[in-house]
C-alpha cells in the first residue's frame, strides 16, 4: 500500500509538472535573466556597503577633525584674550613709565637749570673780580665746586682788600 501511495504521488507530481519545451525554454531564460540581475544586485549591494562603511570611516574621521578643530579654536580664543588683557596691562605700564620719565626730565631740566645759574654767578663773580682787581691772570683764581680762590701776592693783597670788600658785600647781598 505504502508503493501504491508513493508510485500515485510520483506520476501525479510527474503529470502536473510536465510542460512543453517551448515554455520550459522560456522559463529557463526567465530564470537566468533573473538569476543575472540578482548576482548585478547582489554586486552593487556589496559595492553599496563598501561605500558605506568608507564614507562611516570617512564621517567618524571628519568628526573627530571638526572636535579637535574646536578645541584649537577655543585654544586659540583664549591665546588672544590672554594677550589683550596683558595688551592693556603693558599699555597702562607704558604709560606709568612714560609719566616718570617726564618727571625726571623735569628733575633734569631743573637742575640744568640751577648748575647753569650757579655756573653764571661764579663767572659774574670771576669776571667782577679781574675787573675789580685789575691785573689778574687766569692761573690766579680757581674755581672748585662753589669756592673760588685767589692768589694774590702780598703786597697786592693789602690794597685790594679793602675793594674787595666793599664790591663782596654788593654781591653777597643780592
Amino acid at each position: 500500500m505504502k508503493k501504491i501511495i508513493v508510485l500515485a504521488a510520483t506520476v501525479a507530481t510527474v503529470l502536473t509538472s510536465c510542460a512543453s519545451k517551448k515554455e520550459f525554454l522560456a522559463l529557463q531564460e526567465k530564470q537566468k535573466k533573473t538569476k543575472e540581475l540578482l548576482d548585478d544586485a547582489t554586486i552593487k549591494l556589496n559595492i553599496c556597503e563598501e561605500q558605506k562603511k568608507s564614507n562611516a570611516d570617512q564621517i567618524s574621521l571628519l568628526k573627530d577633525k571638526v572636535s579637535l578643530l574646536k578645541n584649537s579654536n577655543s585654544a586659540l580664543q583664549n591665546n588672544v584674550n590672554n594677550l589683550a588683557t596683558l595688551s592693556t596691562k603693558e599699555a597702562q605700564n607704558l604709560e606709568r613709565s612714560l609719566e616718570s620719565i617726564k618727571e625726571k626730565d623735569l628733575q633734569i631740566t631743573s637742575l640744568r637749570d640751577a648748575i647753569t645759574k650757579k655756573d653764571s654767578v661764579t663767572l659774574a663773580l670771576v669776571t667782577s673780580l679781574k675787573g675789580a682787581l685789575g691785573n689778574l691772570n687766569d692761573e690766579d683764581i680757581e674755581k672748585r665746586k662753589r669756592s673760588v680762590f685767589l692768589f694774590l701776592i702780598n703786597y697786592y693783597l693789602i690794597v685790594v682788600v679793602t675793594m674787595f670788600l666793599a664790591k663782596l658785600k654788593r654781591y653777597l647781598v643780592k
